[in-house]
């Protein structure tokens, strides 16, 4: 019996998806990140922010609108859809090397974090 490749990438596909998006209430789970809903909380949502990959502080990076200090077009996409991008800009918002990333995140997408995952663990 032969299993198509069309067959074994959906059913790839499917054990991918049911492990991002598990039922509400089941255990560990969490609602995904929406770009368009505000959370609520101590970080203004349109601020970037950045910390070392194993660090725990988030400092603060733009002004209120990102969108006007990030030019480099990777990351603006990635902050717009998840709000979270890895790597390194330049002061002046350019895309920078690949050495050493920083984690990136914007204001709402670290309310939401808090919200949706107040034990702190990721």
């Amino acid at each position: 019996m032969t299993i198509s490749r069309t067959i074994i990438a959906a059913g790839m596909l499917a054990l991918v998806l049911a492990g991002i998006y598990t039922p509400a209430g089941a255990a560990g789970a969490r609602e995904p990140y929406v770009p368009a809903t505000i959370y609520p909380g101590p970080y203004e949502p349109e601020q970037l922010f950045y910390r070392s990959p194993n660090g725990v502080i988030w400092l603060r990076w733009s002004a209120k609108d990102f969108t006007k200090s990030v030019t480099c077009r990777g990351t603006l996409k990635s902050l717009k859809l998840t709000g979270v991008w890895q790597g390194h800009l330049k002061p002046n918002g350019a895309c920078g090397s690949t050495a050493e990333p920083s984690d990136w995140a914007l204001g709402n997408w670290i309310n939401y974090d808090l919200i949706s995952n107040p034990s702190g663990e990721e």
